[in-house]
């Protein structure tokens, strides 16, 4: 089923030839969707396209985006899926441009299906994150920065194979697992 699910969306939206970004989360103003979208509008690069996988919420500060805002050239809006791993190996960058994160999970899926990622320096992404080792991450709102780490991701394939390697060795210390134990047994000792 991933498979077909995987090659129906690949050949559907033109996958196979185009530098794809990925977005996976809620669709809503914190996790920088809108920032997102404009530096997809000014990147100059040929073949790009940018995915958005999640849903947009009603709630809290996001109640300005609506879907419009994904009515652009090759922007593709795929809404909420329920298991997106396959979908990770049609991305050749994955950009969280958030605002605020505990533990992004996102970030750790992409990394552990090898893709490189692009993120803003916050808390949480941080703890995963070294810049320009195991992934690229920006001060948050800049925008130009973020295209810089666009542009060098995309045009050298020897840094962003480095990213690939080094981020593999490091995101062994993270295991969803062991995380859900701590916090598990912090409550029962409460």
């Amino acid at each position: 089923k991933s498979f077909l699910k995987k090659n129906f969306i690949k050949n559907r939206y033109n996958l196979a030839n185009t530098f794809n970004i990925l977005f996976l989360g809620r669709i809503i103003k914190e996790k920088g969707v809108l920032d997102l979208i404009k530096i997809f509008k000014l990147l100059n690069i040929k073949n790009k396209k940018l995915i958005f996988i999640g849903d947009v919420y009603k709630s809290g500060f996001s109640r300005e985006i609506n879907k419009s805002i994904f009515n652009y050239p090759n922007i593709i809006f795929l809404g909420h899926i329920k298991d997106p791993e396959d979908l990770y190996n049609l991305a050749d960058l994955f950009i969280l441009p958030s605002y605020t994160e505990g533990m992004p999970t996102t970030l750790m899926e992409a990394i552990k299906h090898k893709v490189p990622t692009l993120s803003y320096k916050i808390p949480g992404v941080n703890d995963v994150i070294k810049d320009n080792i195991n992934g690229c991450s920006v001060n948050c709102g800049e925008i130009n920065q973020m295209i810089n780490k666009i542009y060098k991701i995309y045009k050298n394939k020897n840094f962003r194979l480095n990213l690939i390697k080094n981020s593999n060795k490091t995101l062994i210390k993270f295991d969803r697992k062991n995380i859900i134990d701590k916090v598990y047994n912090v409550y029962e000792n409460l």
